[in-house]
């Protein structure tokens, strides 16, 4: 099948455009960027405050909507193939996928340093800080110039009620593939490292995996209920009869992520750039004072570049062996989860079932790498990881029993 799926702009676009002059002024007090210097000050107000005369008002942000701004949409594929083998068994593979475009997007085009590269402003690097349009600060410019591309094929197989015992299985494979340039709006990382593209008049240089790309992921369930008692009837059958015990087992490989090189960045952090391939390390302790904290690289020799014009790395043409975004992987994660159900027919029409369920079974913590602190500095850094973290920095859940009751009618 074929179908085509638009989306609409969200609010905090048009929002956002409530704060732009003449009604507010969103200014930086950035020293060394509006200002040549802020000593340390008591005043609530900073360089502004005075108690007589005026103070000049820094260059204000702005939130710019590209006025022919084009609605998002995706092009959506999908086709299946079902077949029933015997009485019981069943075989379907699934093919999905999407072309993203016009996907919006965020993008910085007035930082310090525009005006000197691409308006050839004359400046000594180290102190290039004119921008493309002098009379603002940044301007944020909300576009549609985003795409992504998605590809999955999905295989199932059931078997009902294997030889009448009452055990029923589903074995699920996935492979997927999703690429984009920006996978939320604001950045292209999960870390929020810079705002919208590394380079915001060359999209493409981000194009990559995105950072939601599982590429494989299984899951194997079964159902088993107990048959014995199916016949019984009295205090027996309210007893023994309606047991349920269903598993559910799930395994996937880890999500991408990037590392960034912060040497000689000024507003926008680059990738790291490395000559050879980096080795992984995990589960090697970094220290013996670092509780549940591990090496995964311990990165040397890396390279460090910047501009020749400003002196920093926040502008283009970078080296050719600036990494890929997304190429690094997190380790792959699994789970179990089960539940145990009593079901008991209280009328014709209604049945009570008592249910048990316990998620993360074993209690076990999938090891996790700390994006947050995955970048380097001056050619070496070491990026760690623990069990338990989860991209967001956060830990993974720990077990959970829950009891519940549920009426069926």
């Amino acid at each position: 099948g074929y179908s085509i799926g638009y989306q609409r702009n969200f609010g905090n676009v048009t929002y956002n455009v409530l704060f732009n002059p003449p009604n507010y002024a969103v200014v930086d007090l950035i020293s060394g960027s509006n200002f040549g210097t802020i000593p340390a000050t008591a005043a609530n107000f900073g360089p502004l405050s005075g108690a007589s005369g005026s103070a000049a008002l820094p260059a204000s942000e702005l939130r710019a909507v590209n006025p022919h701004i084009p609605q998002a949409y995706a092009h959506l594929f999908s086709t299946s193939l079902e077949h029933q083998f015997f009485q019981n068994h069943h075989l379907e593979l699934d093919y999905s996928g999407s072309v993203g475009v016009h996907l919006y997007d965020i993008a910085n085009e007035n930082f310090p340093g525009t005006g000197n590269v691409y308006l050839g402003i004359p400046c000594t690097p180290g102190s290039c800080v004119a921008p493309l349009n002098p009379q603002y600060g940044n301007i944020n410019v909300r576009g549609g110039n985003a795409i992504s591309n998605y590809n999955a094929m999905n295989v199932r197989y059931d078997i009902q009620d294997i030889s009448h015992t009452g055990i029923t299985l589903r074995m699920n494979y996935t492979w997927s593939h999703a690429i984009d340039e920006l996978s939320d709006t604001f950045s292209a990382s999960g870390n929020q490292f810079n705002l919208g593209y590394t380079d915001p008049f060359n999209p493409h240089l981000d194009y990559g995996d995105a950072e939601f790309d599982n590429r494989h992921r299984v899951v194997l369930s079964m159902v088993y209920a107990v048959p014995f008692f199916r016949h019984t009837s009295g205090i027996a059958k309210y007893l023994l009869d309606g047991w349920q015990f269903a598993p559910i087992f799930s395994a996937r490989t880890g999500a991408p992520y990037s590392i960034y090189d912060l040497t000689n960045a000024a507003n926008v952090y680059p990738r790291l750039m490395y000559p050879g391939a980096l080795g992984m390390t995990s589960n090697v302790p970094r220290s013996l004072t670092g509780a549940n904290t591990y090496q995964v690289f311990n990165i040397t020799g890396a390279t460090t570049y910047a501009n020749p014009i400003t002196g920093n790395s926040d502008f283009g043409p970078y080296p050719s062996d600036m990494t890929g975004r997304d190429i690094f992987r997190l380790p792959g994660t699994w789970n179990l989860d089960a539940g145990l159900y009593k079901e008991t027919k209280i009328t014709e029409r209604v049945n009570l079932q008592l249910r048990l369920e316990a998620y993360n079974v074993f209690n076990h913590a999938n090891f996790g790498v700390n994006i947050g602190g995955a970048y380097i500095f001056g050619g070496s850094g070491v990026i760690t990881g623990g069990y338990g973290l989860l991209p967001g920095g956060t830990y993974g859940d720990n077990r959970n029993v829950q009891l519940g009751l549920k009426v069926i009618f």
